[in-house]
């Protein structure tokens, strides 16, 4: 049979289907011993959650994902939002974290934030003389631009570029 553990909250003993139960104490009482007040509430079973879209793009090729994560609209804009690109970062990186697919999210979150500067040259600049340095001199670099989300996140782009192995 099964049992339900029960724990005693109160500040006098309390006694159920015959087992006495000390005040902070929890003991573990046969199922048809306990009142239905004290048995936990069970779930609805027909309550299923819903899977999220985004996360299930992780289940595909590193090239659909690519795809999927660089699809742009007519005008230009991603079709994948800032928060479900983010999303899509967290869950790669404690799950399968591919190499190639970690890569192309740094790509495009650099992408994003060059476009969000407004497509600035010196910046693209400045993304490609990052890949001459060495690793000492990414970091010190970054501390010269930590305040500058951009160059930020140009400097993080080369680091997982780096690690990735992309080109």
């Amino acid at each position: 049979m099964s049992q339900i553990p029960i724990t005693n909250n109160s500040a006098s003993p309390m006694y159920i289907g015959g087992y006495m139960i000390l005040p902070g104490e929890t003991r573990h009482i046969e199922e048809h011993h306990v009142p239905s007040h004290l048995r936990p509430e069970e779930a609805p079973a027909a309550v299923a959650a819903a899977p999220d879209a985004i996360l299930e793009l992780l289940d595909k090729s590193v090239p659909l994902v690519v795809e999927a994560i660089t699809a742009r609209d007519d005008l230009g804009q991603p079709l994948l939002a800032d928060d479900d690109l983010a999303k899509l970062k967290t869950a790669e990186e404690s799950g399968k974290a591919r190499k190639g697919l970690m890569a192309a999210i740094a790509e495009e979150e650099l992408k994003r934030a060059n476009e969000r500067q407004g497509g600035d040259p010196e910046m693209d600049k400045f993304a490609e003389s990052l890949k001459a340095m060495s690793e000492d001199e990414l970091f010190a670099q970054f501390d010269q631009v930590k305040e500058d989300p951009a160059a930020v996140a140009a400097i993080e782009a080369e680091f997982t570029r780096r690690q990735g192995g992309a080109k």
